[in-house]
This record gives C-alpha cells, structure tokens and sequence, in this order.
C-alpha cells in the first residue's frame, strides 16, 4: 500500500526543521537576526554609541551624542524543492529523517541563507579595506582588531567573527603562535578535534565551499594558490531577516512544508518556501581583506 502524503499533517516537523535550518547554517550568528513577518521588506533600528555627560544643575541635559536611525532589508522569496517516489516513501518508512534530512531541503534553505549574508558584505559599500602587503596571518589580524577598534563604534568583543575559508585552517594549524596558548584559547582541547577557538577576540568561522557560491575567490600562482575574500564581522553590523512557509504568520502558526500529488511523476513534489534578505548596516563595523591559501580544489 502506497503512503499517503497528501493526507499527512506536516505541521509535526515545523520545529524540527527551523531548528536544524538554524544550527546548520554556517553563519547563523553573524547578523542580528529579524522575523519578515512575509514582508517584502523589513524596516530596522541602527544604534550608533555616545557618551554620558557632567551633570550641571538646572542646566538643560545635553544629548549624549548617540542616537538611532533606520535601513532597510529587502527580503527576496526562495523554493527548496524536491520530487519524493511514491516507492521511495513507503519502503524507507516516513518520518523525519527520511523525508526531510535526508531530501537535503534544510541543507538548501541553509546555503541560500548563508549565501545572502555575503552576498551582502559583497554588494556593501564604505566597509574599510585591509591591505598591509604582508601574508603574515597574526599580523593581518592584529591590524584588523585595530581598524576595528578605532572606529569607535564600541562594538562587543563578544560578537566579533572571521570568515575564512576552510581552506585557511591548516595555515592555523601550522602556526606555532597561532596554536600558542597566548593566542588561541583552549587550544589544546580544541586542535585535537580539528576545532580552533578564539584569536584576539574574534569567533572564527571556516566558511565550507557551497556549490553555487561562498566566498569569493580567484586562482593565483599558476593555480597553485587561491586568493580569498574574507571578512572581519560585527553582529550589531549586519541585519538578516528571515520567514519560514508561504503563509506562516507572526505568531507562528501556519505550515513550513507545501506537498502536492503528481501521478505523472509517481510521486509527490514537497516545498519548503521562504524568505529572507541581508544587509549590512554599519559598514564601519566590517574589514574586507584577502587572504592566500593552497588551491585545494580538485574539481576544476
């Protein structure tokens, strides 16, 4: 007997789906984070930073030289999609692992979610630019907390990230000061996991190559090499606003998962639509730079 689909209630995977699309999304913790509400846009308040004053009596009390203003987050809508086998359904067991996980539908709406963060740190203008012509990776980051830090932004060291390809780690594993324990912290527990934490403050994120996008990159040395465009990140600098289902509402109701019957294909067309959109909104708080690494890819 063939299973179903059409008559299933797949409002049961929801939560599921949300929370693994959230903690396998390689940049799930770059930007602030907003709700689309199924909005084509998303209006968002930017905080800029001050300082308190003297207080005189019977003085008027001055404005401490902070203040907040607005941007925009256009948000652009997106299909994961696949075709699932009448057999496929019923001989694998339906549930979620089967249907969802291993359809590679949260894999998709992860990639495109990533892939509009850099799509806009790409399309940002007035990010400063780091060129110090050196390769020495320690000094590199070093004169980016710096320009960091002379903003005045006074951006928390909490929520500072480098994106890096993951091409970059084995020139951190190979760095005796980058492995010192001065630099990196806990790093005895996490190289034996092939984990690096902390450098100088920042979170580090070694940004996996997707398929149809990911950090830009060109071929240098021949092909030998590759010449990364990377970033040094704020949270409070970048917004991201996302919505999962075409009729999901702000208080959470409505499905994640669209199924249709299609005889002609022996099977079933499932959905998962959703929206999201980027921007950075302090360009301040972002250094653009390059970084070289082995040309690791053997697929060209």
């Amino acid at each position: 007997m063939l299973f179903d689909l059409a008559n299933y209630d797949m409002t049961k995977f929801v939560v599921q789906a949300i929370a693994q699309i959230r903690q396998n999304r390689q940049l799930a913790n770059v930007a602030t984070e907003y709700d689309c509400n199924g909005a084509s846009s998303v209006t968002i308040p930017v905080f800029s930073g001050g300082q308190a004053t003297s207080h005189v009596p019977g003085a008027d009390i001055p404005d401490y030289g902070g203040g907040v203003t607005k941007a925009t987050i256009t948000v652009a809508d997106w299909d994961a999609g696949t075709y699932l086998d009448y057999f496929l359904l019923n001989k694998n067991n339906f549930s979620y692992e089967n249907f969802v996980e291993r359809t590679g539908i949260p894999a998709a709406v992860c990639q495109r979610m990533d892939q509009t963060i850099l799509d806009a740190l790409t399309a940002a203008s007035g990010v400063p630019t780091y060129d110090g012509g050196t390769t020495n990776l320690l000094a590199i980051l070093s004169d980016i907390e710096a320009m960091m830090d002379e903003q005045e932004l006074y951006i928390p060291m909490a929520d500072r990230y480098l994106i890096l390809p993951a091409a970059a780690k084995p020139i951190f594993f190979t760095d005796d000061k980058m492995m010192s324990n001065n630099y990196v912290q806990l790093q005895l527990n996490n190289i034996s996991e092939g984990k690096i934490g902390k450098i100088l403050g920042f979170n580090l994120i070694f940004f996996s190559k997707i398929r149809w996008g990911g950090l830009e990159s060109e071929l240098v040395d021949g092909g030998v090499n590759r010449r990364w465009t990377c970033y040094a990140t704020s949270k409070v600098s970048i917004g991201h606003a996302s919505g999962y289902g075409a009729n999901r509402s702000p208080d959470g109701t409505g499905g994640v998962f669209k199924t249709e019957e299609m005889p002609h294909r022996g099977g079933f067309f499932v959905n998962a639509p959703f929206s999201d959109g980027a921007k950075v909104v302090i360009p301040k708080g972002i250094v653009r730079f390059t970084l070289t690494t082995k040309n690791y890819n053997t697929n060209l």
